[in-house]
């Protein structure tokens, strides 16, 4: 049985630098359209940016309303690859096995970066695509477990605890 190739990316955006600064977002949204051409972009809009777009000016993305926890991260399990300036979807998407490009200049979660999972990089839209290539010829390294990514931490915080 072949395996079905995933032709969607989930993008999420929510950001202060990225969404309150027009020209940040502008640029973003021009990425996001010239990746639609490729890819069916799905984003679910955070409430800061559905004030800050017009959706009819971009047709190939598929703007929807914010999603629940466990539906959004069905949605990106099953996604090619998730494009964020989120911390928390990029520990995510990294136990999941699915990669994810941060746009932003540093992340809060550099275990992500350093082992590979994640790769961070401006919004520009060289660096993105640059970043996509990688994904789409395997030349990102594929989850094999973060140290104490491990389910074990309350046991480990017991056990400090415990000691006290």
């Amino acid at each position: 049985m072949k395996k079905k190739k995933k032709k969607f990316l989930v993008v999420t955006i929510h950001r202060p630098e990225n969404t309150d600064n027009q020209k940040n977002l502008k640029k973003i949204l021009s990425i996001l359209l010239d990746i639609s051409r490729k890819y069916t972009v799905i984003f679910p809009t955070h409430p800061r940016i559905q004030k800050r777009i017009n959706k009819n000016k971009f047709k190939n993305i598929k703007f929807i309303d914010p999603m629940g926890y466990l539906d959004f991260l069905s949605l990106v399990q099953k996604s090619k690859l998730v494009l964020t300036d989120s911390g928390g979807i990029t520990e995510e998407a990294s136990v999941m096995n699915v990669p994810c490009i941060t746009i932003r200049k540093n992340t809060e979660r550099p275990e992500t970066i350093t082992h590979g999972t994640n790769l961070l990089c401006k919004a520009e839209k060289s660096q993105i695509w640059k970043n996509i290539w990688k994904i789409e010829n395997n030349k990102w390294k594929q989850y094999r477990g973060i140290p104490l990514w491990d389910g074990k931490t309350s046991n480990r915080i017991f056990n400090i605890i415990k000691k006290y």
